[in-house]
């Protein structure tokens, strides 16, 4: 880095390839795999219903965007931070 200049490399908000890969094999392995997956889940559902959705909580989080605690104004002259709370 020359004088504080970034050049070469992958520009801001450019995915990495390894991971979209990643990505896109998990999903291929999941959707060809539904059934199989919905089976286990009953079964440990069965068993344990409080693991069962302890796993949908989980798996929820792959398919849904966590929420951000804190959002921040792009105005950087009117700079203003909101804090979002959950009840618990």
């Amino acid at each position: 880095m020359a004088q504080g200049r970034k050049y070469g490399g992958r520009t801001k908000g450019t995915p990495n390839k390894d991971v979209k890969q990643l990505r896109d094999s998990l999903t291929f392995l999941f959707e060809n795999n539904i059934e199989q997956f919905e089976d286990w889940f009953n079964k440990v559902a069965d068993k344990d219903p409080a693991k069962a959705i302890e796993l949908s909580i989980r798996m929820a989080e792959y398919c849904i965007p966590k929420l951000n605690r804190e959002i921040t104004s792009q105005d950087e002259e009117n700079l203003v931070t909101y804090s979002v709370k959950f009840a618990e």
